[in-house]
């Protein structure tokens, strides 16, 4: 009778740490379920943007001296502040520059890196584009100037 007793009572104590506990630790929330992945859906060349964020003259092929600024539009799917956006360039199959940067917002459908012409042309031929999501290879493009 006294074993019966003594479980109760241990029962009922680790019953009652337990509830102290969650409402000291702040711990009443259910567990986190992992996000999706974010990835690039698309990527597109164009020569502007319109008010609303979206590629106008979309192409594969822009003039060296008529056109001054290039848009490189990547389509998101996933993404958050923490996720991390990048590109290398390359012209003719040697690196020309990169960079990295991130969503302004959470669940951003679509972010764009703009390339304005110095003084001069853009130099001519053949550029590759490889995009990468929180460091990994994602997808890619080319377009030329001529």
């Amino acid at each position: 009778m006294i074993n019966k007793k003594i479980i109760v009572g241990v029962v009922v104590l680790v019953v009652v740490v337990i509830i102290v506990f969650r409402i000291f630790s702040g711990s009443t929330s259910q567990p986190t379920v992992n996000a999706a992945p974010a990835y690039i859906t698309s990527i597109v060349v164009a020569k502007g943007v319109d008010a609303s964020g979206n590629p106008v003259g979309a192409s594969t092929v822009f003039s060296s001296a008529k056109d001054k600024q290039i848009y490189i539009f990547l389509s998101l799917k996933n993404a958050t502040k923490k996720t991390t956006l990048a590109y290398t360039r390359y012209l003719n199959g040697t690196f020309v520059d990169s960079k990295v940067m991130h969503p302004t917002a959470n669940g951003l459908a679509s972010m764009y890196f703009a390339f304005e012409k110095g003084v001069g042309n853009y130099p001519k031929g053949d550029y590759r584009i490889v995009s990468y999501v929180n460091g990994k290879r994602s997808v890619e493009t080319t377009y030329s100037f001529q």
